[in-house]
């Protein structure tokens, strides 16, 4: 299993982005994960352990995002079908503050985009510039749906 060097993970499988996600979570243990999807410890990590039928089931993916707050799973399954799963949340940061970070990832983008362009770019490079580019795409919706939601 190979994960992107980012806080946007998207994993080689689905199954190991579910088992990442319950198994591995920064903020949350296996048993509270569990207890609050109201499940048991054993029932959470039979549905995860990918050597183990039955295979988590789709309608569980909603509740262990919310759960676990990470997105992991969802930008695995879009990445995997050629899309790019972005979350709109329009923020209590000022307008000012999310075009400076809009820019901050453009201008990020552009710097590994220019890194690579001397030599070629190594699929580890190009991996990096996919990244910053959702990074991009990711700040600029979120700046939409905040400003969507502060029209009048």
């Amino acid at each position: 299993m190979s994960t992107k060097p980012s806080t946007r993970q998207v994993y080689d499988s689905v199954d190991d982005a579910v088992s990442c996600v319950a198994r591995f979570n920064a903020d949350k243990t296996l048993t509270q994960i569990a207890a609050e999807m109201g499940w048991t410890v054993e029932q959470l990590s039979c549905a995860t352990d990918p050597n183990k039928k039955p295979r988590f089931a789709a309608n569980w993916i909603e509740p262990l995002t919310k759960t676990t707050g990470d997105d992991a799973i969802v930008r695995t399954l879009c990445a995997r079908v050629g899309g790019v799963f972005v979350r709109l949340h329009p923020s209590g940061v000022s307008h000012d503050a999310m075009t400076a970070k809009t820019l901050k990832e453009i201008g990020e983008y552009f710097t590994k985009l220019a890194e690579g362009a001397v030599n070629g770019y190594t699929r580890a490079e190009v991996e990096g510039i996919e990244i910053e580019g959702h990074d991009v795409i990711a700040s600029v919706f979120a700046h939409i749906a905040k400003l969507k939601a502060e029209a009048k």
